[in-house]
């Protein structure tokens, strides 16, 4: 199985054959499917940290390797338009989701604001309502992390600031109904679904 290859290559800190698969699997399908393949790969590796099955050096790595993997893989920026959207993690500094979708987005011509990743969710909120970002993408890898997007909806009504929150990452994909539990607006499956998200809303915005 792909993802357990590719989990095995991680943990013992080899790039090369990470490279290997990661690369394989473009070239059968597309990089939707590596998108998967690393998000799910990396949600298991990070709970098998937090369960005290493998090291922080071993978790942390794993990030890196695919980060620097991936972004070999994904196209130059080519941003256009006036659209701004917002792209965050909420107090998650596993950042690779977040690099993804913010490449994904650049190269569909929608320019990026990428907010640092903070646990500060009223500061958060106030920033997304004084650059009237009224798209916000949340991307999360733990299920802790998952949870802030209620605290971020609580935040945006206090304001009376509309958004529209559309969250990604593992927590997501392995409870289908947890975006509705968060007060989310959609959940994206793939990396590309942000970019349908925006032509669906930015008009009615």
């Amino acid at each position: 199985m792909m993802v357990e290859s590719l989990k095995d290559a991680l943990l013992a800190f080899d790039k090369a054959r990470a490279t290997e698969i990661l690369l394989a699997t473009s070239k059968a399908n597309n990089l939707d499917d590596v998108f998967r393949l690393v998000t799910t790969c990396l949600a298991q590796i990070g709970a098998e940290w937090a369960r005290g099955e493998i090291s922080l050096a071993q978790e942390y790595m794993s990030c890196r390797i695919c980060e620097e993997v991936v972004d070999q893989m994904l196209p130059a920026n080519q941003a256009d338009g006036n659209f701004e959207v917002a792209v965050t993690t909420i107090d998650d500094f596993h950042l690779l989701g977040k690099k993804i979708l913010c490449s994904v987005l650049k190269s569909a011509g929608y320019p990026v604001f990428e907010y640092y990743p903070t646990g500060d969710i009223e500061k958060l909120a106030r920033e997304l309502a004084t650059n009237k970002h009224r798209i916000v993408m949340v991307s999360a890898l733990m299920l802790h992390t998952a949870y802030k997007v209620r605290e971020l909806r609580a935040e945006l009504v206090k304001l009376d600031f509309d958004a529209k929150i559309i969250v990604g990452g593992a927590p997501f994909y392995f409870d289908k109904l947890l975006w509705q539990d968060v007060g989310a607006d959609a959940m994206g499956t793939e990396p590309t679904d942000g970019v349908q998200f925006i032509k669906q809303w930015k008009e009615k915005l």
